[in-house]
Formats: structure tokens, sequence, C-alpha cells
């Protein structure tokens, strides 16, 4: 509905004029037609398009942007379509004599008829239009006419009460998993569209959008819904039983809640983070399988589950502690801290911005330092920050610092627990002269959260936004970040 509402208070946008050429060049968002060749997005547009357009009215302003025919400003007119391209380009205004402000009779009799053109007059004797101000798309769902998600989660649960109603043992099962610190905040998230059977899997595809089936990608099943592919899948159903839990899939119930209940019951804390931990790497294959074609071994995806575990530890053991006044935390041996980001959208030609905030001990800062470079990934621009923050360290003959990350495939890397050729080949040279560069030396490269990484984010995404490249010595303000 958010995408929707896009379209219909965005016309002046430039993707609105492409959207308007494929799918609307002869009508409207409000009466354009579904065709066989509309994209999945496109479909589910349309398949809320009754909700948006019963509770949006246009409040009518100068008359400019409101179409004349086919437009939820009045409930009347929304029965009379434009039947041609000179009738859809008319807006209120047209309908206005300029002189005097009163209705142009003859033309909305042209439009609408005799019958309707003389209600309209007898009804509003004074035109709505007032030159003052621009007209603007309401959504009545909202006292103050704004959109928002919220108002529109409420318009939608008003009218499917039953699909909020829980009983109780579900609603404590569902705050279980939001509020637990267990788990990481994606796979928390994940956990709970699992339980709401909100995954994009084959099944939701052919029963809300008719697409044609194309089956389990895993192990070639003829249909793929939610309790299949993470649990009686034969793929997963190996993962589950040599994993550490041990687990018999098969035996499990048929319906999502009633396996999260009785698992969630069944497991202390420790196996409740295996369990998310896996689940979240067998849905993470699942996916490399269909859009990369990459096909593991069961054992790939418990190891990889290890390793997720391994970096919820390190997240847990950085939040137990008080952060000092730069929210670094404190390493054996380190003198100095150093932490480090990269900022990358793709924008074509791979533009990024990557910086680095060196600290002393005592939370000082020292100096930092932010880039532009055209790089080629995340992690391309996650190893730049680096190999540049390494470089500043040295020229300063710093013999002790700890560099901080919230990469968890640099961490990983540097660390020694994932391979330098699971990287880009562009990436591999500088992950090399980095390697050589830690050894028997006194750097090491840690792992924090993103909360605690904040000053050299903000610092990234302003280089990659304004495009600087700068030194300092002071803290930054960034008023317009």
């Amino acid at each position: 509905m958010k995408a929707l509402w896009a379209i219909v208070s965005n016309s002046s946008a430039i993707w609105f004029s492409l959207v308007k050429a494929k799918y609307m060049s002869r009508a409207t968002i409000w009466n354009s037609q579904r065709t066989r060749k509309c994209t999945t997005l496109w479909r589910a547009l349309l398949g809320v398009r009754h909700v948006l357009q019963d509770n949006v009215r246009w409040q009518i302003g100068n008359g400019d942007t409101c179409g004349a025919l086919g437009e939820p400003c009045h409930e009347m007119w929304t029965h009379y379509q434009p039947q041609n391209a000179n009738q859809r380009q008319l807006t209120v205004a047209d309908l206005i004599n300029s002189s005097d402000g009163s209705w142009n009779i003859a033309k909305l009799i042209e439009l609408v008829g005799f019958h309707s053109a003389l209600y309209l007059a007898i009804s509003f004797p004074h035109t709505p239009v007032r030159n003052s101000y621009p007209d603007r798309l309401i959504f009545s769902a909202n006292t103050n006419g704004q959109f928002t998600l919220k108002g529109a989660y409420r318009l939608l649960s008003s009218l499917n009460p039953q699909s909020n109603q829980q009983p109780p043992h579900l609603k404590h099962l569902l705050k279980k998993i939001w509020y637990s610190q267990g788990l990481l905040p994606k796979v928390r998230l994940f956990l709970w569209k699992i339980f709401k059977s909100a995954l994009p899997v084959d099944h939701l595809f052919v029963t809300r959008f008719g697409k044609q089936s194309q089956g389990c990608p895993l192990c070639g099943a003829k249909q793929e819904d939610v309790t299949h592919t993470l649990f009686k899948c034969d793929f997963a159903r190996q993962v589950w039983l040599s994993s550490s839990l041990g687990l018999r899939s098969d035996a499990l119930p048929n319906e999502v809640p009633a396996i999260l209940s009785q698992l969630f019951a069944l497991f202390d804390d420790q196996q409740l983070r295996i369990f998310s931990a896996t689940i979240w790497n067998l849905w993470k294959q699942r996916c490399k399988t269909v859009f990369e074609g990459k096909k593991l071994c069961p054992a790939s995806v418990n190891r990889a589950a290890g390793s997720t575990i391994q970096l919820l530890a390190q997240a847990m053991m950085v939040h137990t502690s008080p952060p000092p006044l730069t929210v670094q935390q404190s390493y054996a041996g380190s003198e100095t801290y150093c932490h480090i980001d990269g900022s990358w959208v793709d924008k074509g030609f791979g533009g990024s911005g990557w910086s680095y905030v060196l600290t002393d001990k005592e939370g000082c800062l020292v100096e930092y330092g932010c880039f532009t470079d055209n790089s080629h990934s995340p992690i391309h621009s996650e190893i730049l920050a680096l190999k540049a923050a390494v470089t500043m360290v040295r020229s300063k003959r710093i013999e002790s610092c700890s560099f901080l990350t919230d990469c968890a495939d640099l961490y990983l890397i540097m660390k020694g627990s994932a391979s330098v050729d699971s990287v880009d080949w562009r990436c591999y040279h500088h992950l090399l002269d980095l390697k050589c560069s830690f050894v028997n030396s006194g750097f090491a490269c840690n792992f924090v959260g993103r909360d605690l990484n904040i000053l050299a984010d903000c610092i990234a995404k302003y280089a990659r936004i304004r495009e600087v490249s700068a030194v300092g010595f002071t803290f930054p303000i960034f008023p317009d970040l």
C-alpha cells in the first residue's frame, strides 16, 4: 500500500512517467486493468487498490492536479471514467470558468450528462477551486490526512479483525521471539516472518499472484511452502538431523505455529540460539540455490550456523560491558582503537564512501578520515576502509591498535574463520596485504555491533552522499546528515 500511495501522490516524479508508460498509457491508476504480462509487484499493487481508493480523497486547491474524471474526489465522479486521451488530461480547473469561478455547465453536460451536471451545480453552487494552494491527496484513515504505515496497518486490521485474533499461547510465543536478547535482530525478524507465513516461497506466489508452481528448489517436490522448506524437505531433514540438536523434523507437526510452540517450549536458551542460527542459514542456502544456483551439503549449513552463533556471542560480549566516551570496547594489549566502516550503494559504477576514527584508550579522538572511491561491493568498501586505517596507523608509528568493524564477513576473514578465496577477485590482493600486515604485529581486528560503530558509520555515509574526502582532528558535526 505504501508503494501504491507513492504512485498516486508523486505524479511529477520521473519514475512515475515510466510506470505510466508501461501500465497506464490509456488509463489512470484507479481504472487500469491487470494484464497477463504484468509483474508480480504490479499484481500486488492492484490487489490493494480498492482499499486505498475507498480511503483516499482529493482536497481541491487550484484544481490543476486532480483529474476531472475517474479520480476519488467525490463519490459520484468516480462513476464516470475518461473515454479518450483528451478526457484523461482534463483537470478540475478545466471545468471552471476562469472569469468568475463558476461551473462551466456546457463542459459538464458534455462530460457527465445533463442530470449529473445539474446535480453538481445545485449541490456545489460554489466551486471547490481555491487558487491559494495546490491540490492535496488526503488519506482519510488518518486525522491529519497524511499517509503512514501505522495508519495503513490499522485500516487493514479493521477490515479483517479476525486476522489479529490469536490464542494466548501464540501471543506469548510471538513476544518471546520478538523480545529475545539471545537472538540477532535479523534472525528475530526472520522467525516472526516464519510465524506469519510471510516468507516468499513458491506456495505464496501461486496462491496470491497466480504464478505457475516451480516446486521446491532443494529436493524437487511439486509444492513448496514454509513448513516443507524449513522442516519437511529432504535437505532440511538432513540439516536438522546432522546438527548438534539431532532433531528429527519429520516427526514435527505440519503447521508452523505448532512447530515453533513445541520447540520453544522444549529448548533452553543455548538450544534456541542453535535452532535459530540453523534455520536462518537453511533459508539462506535455499535462497542461494534459487538465485545463484549454488548447492551445498547439509554440513556447510551447520558450519555457517556455528559462525552465526559465534558472532552472536561476540555481539553479546560487547553489549554486556559499558562503553567509554566514544563507545569502543577495551581489548587486551591495545592502546589505541580505530573504528572503520564502509558505505556502499550500487549506482551502476559502485560508488562508495569509507571512514576511520582513531582514538586513544581513554576515548579521546586522535584523527578521523573519510574518503570516496569506486568500490564494487559492500565488502570491498569495508576492506578499503581497513586498508586506509592500517596505512594511517603505520604512518603514526603506532605499534598496537585494535581495528573495530561491524562487518561480520571482514571480521571472519581477518580472524581466519573464513577463507580469503570467498571474496571477489578485486578484493583478493587487498586482503592478502592486510593479512600480511597483521602477522607478528600488535594489530588486531575485532567485531563490534553496529550501534557501537555509529560515528564511523555516519562519516562514511556523509562521504558517500556528499562525495567528499577529508581528515580531521576534532569530532565532526554534520548538521545536514
